[in-house]
């Protein structure tokens, strides 16, 4: 089912790229699970983390296994296996039952009408639209010591309970209202699950970037293992009227992670360590950029601690413009040096002007900032002050989105036809007016594009569904897909499709720009659905070509191909775009944004079905009449798409290659010639300086 392969949220996934980028805090993790804030460099690629020796001893082999050994190797055993369990369980599982189960619990068990399912089906989709919320309460809010470790434990349970929940509805009409809140439930659970995941593993990856690229690997392989399982299992429980059982495992699925987030195998540390570890990486990026900023502008950017002054400082390493941007050693050394010589006892001098009349220096007013944290409850709940108090328009942001989603999804499921209209423009427009003034213009510009694009395809399953499964009492001459092929087999064949587009952005579409690239996908994603016209005009037939091979060969894989094409530029642009300090926050609030868009989508398409071109698909009574789909495609999947076209004004005009900033601009040509200048400059200090110019260098 097309309409059910896109509930899933690429936060992870934004998280994942930007941490593989090194920082100035970069570090190899230490033993036990902790790590050290100061810098381990190695060029190695034996390094072996210390829990892992053991294994590497008796059990080499596991460190062959493909993405998942190399992991272990650098980062030990519990996170990557904490990551296989979660994305198999949750994303892979879960997640795809859900989906793959939702046509069938409705329309089969539940009997409700294909334009009661059209709205119904979006539900999911809102449930992805929480993760900003969750991000910044449980940054904000954390609970017994921790902002992620307990708040997992009680989304898995939560998400066991509402899935089980769901499956325990009785067969009856008067059970869905309740069941698409039960699913609205279930998917926020497993959307707390992703986003919290990611945000601890990404402030991982910032020690041990290395790791990064195989627990990419790791995370993907168990995504698609776990929703080829979930389709080859919920078609066959669907076409035997079983399709409930489906969510007793998804139910059970969604439980199992819930030890392990227990027992910490994420090896989150304390919230205050955590806080205090900010600060001071925050403390040094400042001054990294500060010095940089001081000589762009002829000002010296040494301190008094440096060049070897009467306090016993150390001989800073000047870092290099192309250092920040790439996985250099050299920017672990400078974050180390720079914690051995700002510690408490030192604090920066306050700006003033230099006796010469020179202006004021800027690494001079940096300054050291110190985690608010106040504990209530006895210390169960600890409030940190700051996440609200320096995002706090991001926090608004997150809080009127939370509230439209919830609006929507009450209208959804009790409002007529003119209240969900009414609240669905009202939402959007807050929505978009409310991202460029928490936003940074670019990164508003980008979420604004990723919402409309998602919007302008509207989501048709309430009568493409119902077209396709229609039994031969009911339509005639149409398709009579089982679920087990709708399901499991176009699901597997959809897999294929999608990594077509992976292979052709890697080797064709990444040396594009972004606004070529997602104009070609949405002509593809029109093309694709010519063939959803054809199959309904039934011209397919009168040319012999069946039902099932222009399915398959057409929609399915010319779709799944223009999607992911389309949707791993928006995962590079955002992992660009992303100010760091906030990342966690500003991620979860453009993918939550993109999943709106997608819910409503299905709202706007629920719309038009109902004051529009009305569908009948009343399987029980054998009363069919699908003669307004052809025009539902026509304005869904052609004429709304159109609108996307000028809305590609909105992205970067940079090829995907380029390096840009967070305005967008492209910045590759900048630090290329400020590193030739600097390398330059750092030759003439070799000669005559050679031992200050030694990096500081701590070997394993």
């Amino acid at each position: 089912m097309r309409s059910n392969n896109r509930g899933t949220s690429p936060a992870a996934e934004v998280i994942m790229d930007e941490s593989s980028s090194s920082t100035p805090n970069d570090s190899a993790p230490s033993g036990g699970g902790d790590y050290h804030q100061k810098a381990l460099v190695t060029n190695e690629q034996d390094y072996v983390h210390p829990e892992s020796m053991g294994i590497a001893n008796c059990a080499p082999v596991i460190l062959r296994i493909p993405f998942y050994g190399r992991s272990v190797q650098y980062l030990g055993p519990k996170v990557p296996s904490m990551l296989a369990i979660c994305n198999f369980m949750q994303r892979g599982l879960a997640n795809n039952l859900i989906n793959y189960s939702k046509f069938a619990m409705f329309r089969s068990r539940f009997g409700i009408s294909a334009e009661r399912y059209q709205r119904l089906a979006g539900i999911a989709g809102l449930g992805w639209s929480l993760m900003a919320f969750t991000a910044v309460f449980t940054d904000t809010f954390a609970f017994v010591f921790h902002t992620k470790r307990w708040y997992l434990v009680i989304s898995c349970l939560l998400g066991f309970a509402f899935a089980l929940g769901f499956a325990l509805l009785p067969a009856q009409q008067s059970s869905a209202n309740t069941g698409a809140a039960f699913m609205f439930l279930t998917v926020w659970s497993i959307a707390n699950v992703i986003i919290l995941v990611a945000g601890q593993y990404s402030r991982l990856l910032r020690k041990s970037p290395r790791a990064g690229p195989p627990l990419v690997g790791v995370v993907y392989s168990c995504i698609m293992i776990g929703g080829i399982i979930s389709a080859g299992v919920q078609g066959p429980l669907s076409d035997r009227n079983l399709q409930q059982v489906g969510m007793y495992i998804a139910a059970v699925a969604q439980l199992v992670p819930a030890a392990f987030f227990a027992m910490n195998w994420l090896q989150e540390k304390t919230n205050e360590k955590e806080r205090l570890e900010d600060c001071e990486n925050n403390y040094q990026q400042a001054l990294i950029e500060a010095r940089r900023w001081d000589e762009e502008h002829g000002l010296s950017s040494s301190t008094e601690n440096e060049e070897g002054d009467d306090s016993g400082g150390v001989v800073v390493k000047r870092l290099d413009a192309d250092d920040e941007e790439n996985d250099s050693p050299r920017a672990p050394v400078v974050a180390a040096a720079l914690e051995d010589e700002l510690d408490n006892n030192n604090p920066p001098p306050t700006a003033a002007a230099h006796p010469d009349g020179a202006p004021p220096r800027r690494v001079d007013q940096v300054v050291r900032e110190e985690p608010r944290i106040t504990r209530v409850l006895l210390g169960i709940i600890e409030v940190n002050h700051t996440v609200v108090t320096d995002n706090w328009k991001i926090v608004l942001y997150c809080v009127v989105m939370t509230a439209g989603v919830i609006a929507m999804t009450v209208v959804t499921v009790l409002g007529n036809s003119y209240d969900l209209l009414y609240c669905s423009i009202a939402v959007s427009v807050v929505c978009i007016l409310l991202a460029f003034y928490s936003l940074p213009l670019a990164i508003a510009k980008a979420n604004v594009y990723i919402f409309l694009q998602q919007l302008f395809y509207l989501q048709l399953p309430g009568a493409l569904d119902s077209f396709y499964m229609a039994p031969a009492s009911c339509l005639p001459e149409g398709p009579h897909f089982t679920y087990t092929f709708y399901t499991t087999v176009g699901s597997i064949i959809g897999n294929v499709g999608g990594l077509i587009g992976v292979a052709l952005f890697t080797y064709v579409f990444s040396k594009m720009s972004y606004r070529v690239t997602m104009v070609v996908a949405t002509i593809v994603q029109i093309i694709a659905s010519i063939f959803d016209l054809i199959i309904v005009k039934r011209w397919n037939v009168a040319i012999g070509i069946p039902d099932h091979a222009m399915y398959i060969l057409g929609d399915q894989i010319v779709y799944q191909t223009c999607y992911y094409l389309s949707y791993m530029p928006i995962v590079l642009l955002l992992s660009r775009l992303l100010p760091r300090g906030t990342e966690c926050m500003v991620m979860a609030v453009m993918s939550s944004l993109g999943n709106f868009g997608a819910a409503l989508s299905n709202s706007v398409g629920a719309l038009v079905m109902e004051l529009g071109w009305p569908v009948v698909a009343d399987v029980a009574n054998n009363v069919c009449d699908f003669k307004n789909v052809p025009y539902l495609i026509l304005v869904g999947h052609f004429a709304c798409p159109l609108l996307i076209f000028p809305l590609t004004l909105m992205l970067p005009a940079a090829k995907i290659s380029d390096d840009i900033d967070i305005d967008g601009k492209v910045i590759r040509k900048k630090v290329q010639a400020a590193a030739e200048e600097e390398e330059e400059e750092e030759g003439h200090a070799r000669e005559n300086h050679p031992a200050a110019s030694e990096p500081l260098r701590e070997d394993h």
